[in-house]
This record gives C-alpha cells, sequence and structure tokens, in this order.
C-alpha cells in the first residue's frame, strides 16, 4: 500500500495566547480520519477473534434468554468465514460452550446446535469477572488480527470490582469489549465504565426483538475493521499540563486520566481497532503555564497501526505537530474566536446527562428539569435524535413529577455515550467587506427622479425568421432494477444470498428488507439481474426485474 490509510491532524481553539502570563487555558483537538480516497475491500480486510458472552443467570430466564439464544445463531448465520467465533455461558462460573470455531457454511448448523447447550447454564448468578477471564484464556490459543468479546446481559455483575480488573486487563492486552443491556435492570453506567478503558462501545434496548438490529451493528463494525493494535503517543510541552481528555467520536467518553499511561508530559493512549467508516476525534485539556513570546511546538501527535496488506499485517507511523503562537499583545479576534463550538456542546452532554441523573436521585425535580432542557436544547441543536427522544420522555416525567426509572436511566446513558456531533467543522468567520462612505450634500428627491424617458418611436423593428433545428436523438444505455417485493420466511438465508452478491453492509440490507418494494441493486446485464433474482426466490423471496432507459 503506497499510501497511508488515515489522516492524523492537530488544531487547537485559539490561533494566538498571551505571552508570559500563567494559568491560560488551551483546548486541542486531535482527529484520526481515514483517507476517503481509499476504499475498504478484501485486501485490507481483517479477521477477528469474536467471543460472545451470555448471561445465563437466574434473571435471564423468560423472553430474554430465548432473545439471547436468538441472537447468538443470528451472529453465527451472518458472520464472515475469515473470522472465529467463541461462545461462552456465566452464571455461578464460566462454562465454554464452543472456542475459536470456523463460521464456516459447513459448520454453521453444527455451531448452532450447540448454542442450545445454554439451556444447560441457566440459573445462578451472574460471575461476568469469570466470563471475560475465559475469554482472553481462549484468544491466546488462536491468532487473529483483533480479539473482541460481546457481552449481553440483564444485570449487574456479581462483583463490580473484579469484572471491571478483569475489563481493564483485557484492555492492556488489546482486547476490544462491547457489551448490550438487555431488559430493564441492567446497569448502563456500569456497563459504560467496564468497556470505556478498550474503546468499546455500550448499547441497550429493553425491548428484547430489537436484540438482533443492535447485533448487526456491532457485526458490520467489527467486518469493517481496517486497523488494529492503533496507539496514540502524544508528546507536550512540560510547561503545558494535561488536565482533561475526552472522546468526542465516534462514541463520546470522558477519559480518566489516573487510568491511563500518563506521565512525564507524555500520553500513550491505546485505540484498539479502528473502522473503515468511522471517524477518531479527541479533545485534549492543557493548562498553559508561562511561555515567552513566539510560535513555539506544543505538542507533537505520532499514531501507529497495523493493517493487513498483501497477505501480511505490516505497520505504519504518522505524524503531526501543533504549533501556536504566544504574543504579548494578541489579535482580540483571534482570542475571542473558537471554532471548537461544538466541543464544548460535546463535552457538556456527559456533565449534564449526570446532573439529571443525580437531581432525580434525591428528587431535586427543579434541579434535574434544568439540567434537562439544557440538555434538550443542546441536543436538538446538535441533531442527535436518540439522545432527543430520550430527553422528551423524561421532560414528560419530571412535569409529572415522577421518579427515574431504571430504563429511563439505561436510556439516557446509552444515548448520551453514543452521541455524536454531526458537525466537526466550525463554520469561517464572517469575511470583512470594505466598504467606502460618500457623502452627498444637498440632495433632493426630486433629483433622483426622471421626468420624462426618452421615445423610441423611429426604431424599426426587423422580423427575423429563425429555423429550429430538431434536438439531436441521444440513445440512453438500458439498466435493470431488481425490486425485492417481499423478503419471504427464511430472512437470514435472504440475507446471505444478498450479502454474497452485493458489497452493501448489513444495516443497508436490513434497511431494504424492511422497505415495501425497494430496489435492492441495479445491474447494467439483464442475465446477472436474472441471476440473482433466481438466488432469491430460492430462498423463498418475491422479486421483479424492471427496465429502464
Amino acid at each position: 500500500m503506497t499510501k497511508s490509510l488515515f489522516n492524523i491532524t492537530a488544531t487547537a481553539d485559539r490561533h494566538q495566547v498571551v505571552a508570559n502570563e500563567p494559568g491560560g487555558e488551551l483546548n486541542c483537538r486531535i482527529q484520526l480520519e481515514p483517507d476517503i480516497a481509499l476504499e475498504f475491500c478484501d485486501e485490507n480486510a481483517t479477521n477477528a477473534n469474536i467471543c460472545l458472552l451470555v448471561d445465563c443467570s437466574g434473571s435471564m430466564i423468560g423472553r430474554k434468554f430465548e432473545a439471547a439464544l436468538s441472537t447468538a445463531k443470528m451472529i453465527i448465520d451472518i458472520l464472515h468465514h475469515r473470522h472465529l467465533i467463541s461462545l461462552i455461558a456465566f452464571h455461578v462460573r464460566a462454562n465454554i460452550v464452543f472456542q475459536n470455531a470456523v463460521p464456516s457454511d459447513a459448520n454453521k448448523e453444527s455451531l448452532k446446535e450447540q448454542v442450545e447447550e445454554l439451556w444447560h447454564y441457566l440459573g445462578g448468578f451472574t460471575d461476568m469477572a469469570s466470563g471475560l477471564k475465559m475469554a482472553q484464556d481462549g484468544f491466546a490459543k488462536a491468532n487473529a488480527d483483533s480479539n473482541i468479546i460481546l457481552i449481553i446481559s440483564d444485570g449487574e455483575p456479581s462483583s463490580v470490582e473484579d469484572a471491571q480488573e478483569q475489563a481493564e486487563i483485557a484492555s492492556g492486552k488489546g482486547v476490544q469489549i462491547h457489551a448490550v443491556g438487555i431488559g430493564d435492570s441492567y446497569k448502563a453506567d456500569q456497563l459504560l465504565t467496564m468497556v470505556t478503558p478498550s474503546n468499546g462501545s455500550v448499547y441497550g434496548d429493553s425491548d428484547v426483538e430489537n436484540m438482533d438490529d443492535i447485533f448487526r451493528e456491532l457485526i458490520s463494525r467489527i467486518d469493517n475493521i481496517v486497523a488494529t493494535n492503533v496507539r496514540l503517543e502524544v508528546d507536550f510541552d512540560p510547561r503545558a499540563e494535561l488536565a482533561g481528555l475526552v472522546r468526542l467520536r465516534p462514541i463520546y467518553a470522558r477519559l480518566d486520566l489516573a487510568t491511563l499511561n500518563h506521565r512525564d508530559h507524555q500520553l500513550n493512549l491505546q485505540i484498539g481497532n479502528i473502522e473503515g467508516d468511522n471517524f477518531y476525534h479527541f479533545l485534549l485539556q492543557f493548562e498553559l503555564g508561562v511561555f515567552p513570546p513566539g510560535r513555539i511546538r506544543l505538542l507533537t501527535a505520532r499514531l501507529t497501526y497495523d493493517i493487513y496488506s498483501q497477505d501480511q499485517l505490516v505497520s505504519e507511523n504518522l505524524e503531526t505537530e501543533l504549533v501556536v503562537t504566544f504574543d504579548e499583545v494578541p489579535d482580540e479576534d483571534f482570542l475571542d474566536h473558537n471554532p471548537f463550538d461544538d466541543i464544548a456542546g460535546a463535552n457538556t452532554v456527559g456533565a449534564l446527562s449526570e446532573e439529571i441523573l443525580e437531581a432525580w436521585a434525591v428528587s431535586d425535580f427543579d434541579a434535574a428539569a434544568k439540567a434537562q432542557r439544557s440538555l434538550q436544547e443542546l441536543s436538538d441543536r446538535q441533531g442527535d435524535d436518540k439522545l432527543s427522544q430520550c430527553l422528551d420522555q423524561i421532560g414528560k416525567r419530571l412535569e409529572n413529577g415522577k421518579r427515574i426509572s431504571a430504563r429511563d436511566r439505561n436510556d439516557l446513558t446509552v444515548a448520551a455515550s453514543n452521541h455524536q456531533l454531526l458537525s466537526d467543522k466550525p463554520e469561517p468567520p464572517p469575511k470583512k467587506v470594505a466598504t467606502e462612505v460618500v457623502e452627498v450634500e444637498d440632495l433632493e428627491v426630486e433629483d433622483l427622479v426622471i421626468d420624462e424617458w426618452p421615445k423610441f418611436d423611429d426604431v424599426e423593428i426587423e422580423e427575423v425568421q429563425v429555423e429550429v433545428q430538431p434536438p439531436p436523438k441521444i440513445t440512453r444505455p438500458i439498466s435493470y432494477d431488481l425490486i425485492l417485493i417481499d423478503s419471504g420466511e427464511n430472512p437470514i438465508l435472504l440475507m446471505r444470498e444478498i450479502r454474497e452478491a452485493t458489497e452493501m453492509e448489513l444495516y443497508q440490507i436490513a434497511d431494504v428488507m424492511r422497505s415495501t418494494n425497494s430496489t435492492l441493486i441495479t445491474f447494467s446485464d439483464r442475465d446477472a439481474a436474472e441471476s440473482l433474482k433466481e438466488k432469491l426466490e430460492s430462498v423463498g423471496a418475491r422479486a421483479a426485474i424492471r427496465a429502464a432507459a
């Protein structure tokens, strides 16, 4: 690969800072963005070792457990054969159902039958820590580009401290953890604390029917991983003290400096895996000491990652610098202009959501309502529909003086943690237009009125005949739209057929399947359209072909 997979940039919220004055503040944003000229393809696709940890404690009995089994089978059905998959049940202890299996077409039915063995472990407590440890032991027995744990649970771990410790150990080994809460009793805040060190995400829904959609999104993210073992190292000037670190994208999280490798004016951040369609933005908040006048290099950021190229993993390194101008008398326009207005908003989301929950816990509805209104305004302005819907529900409860429910608490935590900035590029300041003021003395309105317009009575108009030529005949190529009329009774098989025949992502396929009479794909060759139509109909779907110019 001759071109770097990513671009890395570092920008500050001010172009100039006051020199020789201690106690100043400066925000710096480091952006890691995939090069839009590079498309995701099999050449740079990585393979993952995925371990599914299923909560089999007694509280899972019923629809939640049945949904967990159905989801596990769905994952096996849609998982690409380049990955590995393990299934571990945890209750009073952890048990391996199968480990490091290849989800090939020949193995899928056997693996789905083994999923039913989870029934043997149903009951007891929630020893999540033992499940996390067993997953790490399994990763050590196989080679993969990335190791990922997917947790599905409905409650609190038996030992929160032990589970957190095992999650941090796994993160240190480069394992990424995603957690999915099911039902109303899971603790979204605890899951968020557990996955944050590994750059993971928290999802959740009280409706068990939505589990498949959540895990389809997770598998789609895993399929799109293009870089692993991603590390960000930042060296900054000794006169600048790192006071805060926030991950703005793709998932908002305030990172705890105490748990990070941060010393001697250097930050080492383990990012883990990066998907080809995701942007990673980090906000570094500095407290500045005394700087002399001049242009000073405030920091140097180095990005290191592994990519899969030409049948082997290779490492790449990128570097960028941030130079800040310190001036004794800075331009006021530079001091006042803050291009990071969106950062202030994103940085407030977590604080306001915590304020709502804390005020609600002590029945201070006025304080909770005030924080809710502030967060609602911010969410609406930034276009976060999911967070806005959650806050609408909370607002209604506040109006009626009701206490927060476990479901509302989880929904708010998940929505706030998944908050994304929809507009990351600041609008440029308005350009100043030079104007010249002209003074006019003794100007009367009557002077501007024209009494008589010129007459054109002597002008002769000559009639001209123009021969209009017909437009040239254009021959347009014929295309053939394959229309999905009905998904039929076998959605999993249908999804596999569509995925093998197209380059669509799983969420795109799901959107087409949910729509009525939607165009699946357009062909230039009718035979190719007929071939795919036959494959779709062989798994029970109904399709049609529409020719168009």
